[in-house]
């Protein structure tokens, strides 16, 4: 599982929580949840909104684009919806990650209640970076900052499945056992009354 995490730098500021979880081997659920006010500044949002500059590696060269979220228009932040988000590496040291195709704008101002979640098409785990990073550039001033966290979640291996089959199996035996002896035990004793 992935998780990424946008959360206000201050307690003042708006706070936004974006999760991006590992679904099946290699698949990712984005989820997202926060309220408050946009305030004034690194800009005006709009209809896109970019998160800029986040530092470290949270994604690989190769992720670079746009992804289409399913269902479309479920990630909300109350006065618009979006229905994909890019993911650019734009240097070692610098990723920007943004929320668009919106129906709608969000701006300086404007309450917001983000919800929603959504399959992110296309974009593999396998090239995302387990770690904390942070932004404060663009459209991340004006939620307060943003910290991004990307966290696995442990995939059963396929030793610890065959193990729980294998218990699941012996049970029923053992179950079947007991109620064939019971079955017996009661016949005898029809049979000597």
């Amino acid at each position: 599982m992935v998780v990424v995490v946008l959360a206000s730098m201050s307690s003042a500021q708006a706070s936004l929580v974006i999760n991006l979880t590992q679904s099946g081997v290699d698949g990712v659920i984005l989820s997202i949840s926060g309220s408050g006010t946009v305030t004034a500044g690194g800009g005006n949002p709009g209809a896109i909104l970019n998160f800029d500059n986040f530092t470290g590696t949270p994604w690989s060269s190769s992720v670079d684009g746009n992804f289409a979220l399913s269902p479309t228009n479920v990630i909300n932040f109350g006065p618009s919806t979006y229905a994909s988000v890019t993911l650019d590496f734009v240097a070692a040291g610098t990723s920007d990650l943004s929320f668009r195709d919106g129906t709608g704008s969000i701006n300086n101002g404007n309450t917001f209640n983000a919800m929603g979640n959504a399959t992110v098409v296309g974009l593999s785990f396998a090239n995302l970076n387990v770690g904390t990073y942070t932004s404060n550039a663009n459209d991340s001033d004006n939620f307060g900052g943003v910290t991004l966290n990307i966290a696995a979640t442990a995939v059963p291996e396929p030793s610890s499945l065959a193990l729980l089959a294998l218990f699941g199996s012996a049970a029923t035996v053992s179950r079947a056992r007991r109620r064939r002896k019971k079955q017996n035990t009661l016949r005898v004793t029809s049979a000597i009354v």
